[in-house]
């Protein structure tokens, strides 16, 4: 990675993201979409947080 700093294209490297998630039942799926068409319908936005807050909240 110094070595791509150094020669100026250290921003386009990007370290690989070790993710460990869990994959949710098809009702706790059901029940996301629908929490977020219930949302919107109201007018409220739904931003990548909320929607990742609450996908830990179902998952846990």
């Amino acid at each position: 990675i110094a070595a791509q700093v150094a020669q100026g294209n250290g921003h386009l490297i990007r370290m690989p993201c070790t993710v460990i998630g869990r994959i949710l039942s098809e009702d706790a799926e059901d029940g996301l979409a629908f929490w977020i068409r219930d949302l919107r319908r109201e007018g409220v936005p739904v931003s990548p947080l909320i929607l990742q807050m609450k996908n830990r909240a179902v998952a846990a």
